[in-house]
């Protein structure tokens, strides 16, 4: 398999907009939401499917809704409210990211994902080759959490989003993986011909947002420690100097069954979530 990638809770690239409104206009703090919920729909690096927010301003359903740009265009007309980015997976809400990776066949696909977790347990090339750790389910590849307000209240507090991954698919070069190797000192994983499709995307948005937040004068910042290596507040760098060397001959390697190594009894395997 060549799907080096993980997805973990605690691998992530976090990026922070910050805007303060009492030195924006409530039409430019419209127009930004609007445009950056657009963008991140139209590079399909954040496409929100179903969404119930927490404080019971709205349940959207992209089916019966349209797309969210158009739907936040809706929430301003009709009931005042601005809605920056937001898509997460908690309480049942979906969004989606168009990625790439590898099928069983180790042919280089693009699809709209959910949940990497998921998608990992599913092109697992044995059953329980990937310990649970590594593919953590329950997040979606790209999250957002964005401020709503009403445009007719006080606005004394910053507003603005974060976009945060869970997963190294963004990198050129990985060192956590699920290989059967493992992490080695100084040793790192090919990725590029993956990120050159999904990571490509994502970096346009990124940088694209960065100059959007700095026009209102706002801040756009990488979260330095909470991401990981590559990173930089415009995206990530896909042509970095590579701090080690690569792991020739990964994609021979084969991938055994992590339960039968560990001797774990059948009854008590969970293929689902892993060990």
């Amino acid at each position: 398999m060549r799907n080096y990638w993980v997805q973990r809770d605690s691998w992530q690239y976090v990026w922070n907009c910050t805007i303060d409104p009492l030195n924006v206009s409530v039409a430019a703090l419209r127009d930004f939401a609007i445009a950056a919920n657009e963008l991140l729909e139209r590079e399909q690096v954040l496409e929100v499917q179903t969404f119930t927010h927490a404080r019971g301003y709205y349940a959207y359903r992209r089916e019966e809704h349209g797309g969210m740009a158009a739907y936040c265009r809706s929430l301003f007309d009709n009931h005042n409210l601005i809605q920056f980015p937001f898509g997460d997976a908690d309480n049942g809400n979906v969004s989606t990211t168009k990625v790439a990776y590898f099928d069983r066949r180790d042919e280089l696909v693009e699809a709209s994902v959910a949940d990497l977790g998921v998608l990992l347990r599913d092109l697992e090339p044995v059953p329980g080759a990937i310990l649970r750790y590594l593919r953590r389910q329950g997040n979606a590849p790209i999250e957002a959490t964005g401020t709503i307000f009403a445009a007719d209240g006080s606005r004394t507090q910053a507003v603005g989003f974060q976009l945060t991954t869970h997963s190294n698919l963004w990198a050129p070069y990985l060192y956590w993986t699920g290989h059967p190797w493992g992490p080695q000192a100084g040793v790192y994983y090919d990725n590029r011909e993956l990120a050159q499709r999904h990571t490509t995307r994502l970096n346009r948005v990124i940088a694209t947002l960065a100059d959007m937040t700095v026009e209102l004068g706002g801040t756009w910042a990488l979260c330095v420690e909470d991401s990981g290596q590559f990173a930089t507040d415009r995206g990530i760098d896909l042509e970095p100097v590579l701090p080690g060397k690569l792991a020739e001959g990964a994609e021979l390697a084969v991938w055994p069954d992590q339960f039968e190594e560990n001797g774990i009894p059948m009854v008590e395997r969970d293929y689902e979530y892993g060990m």
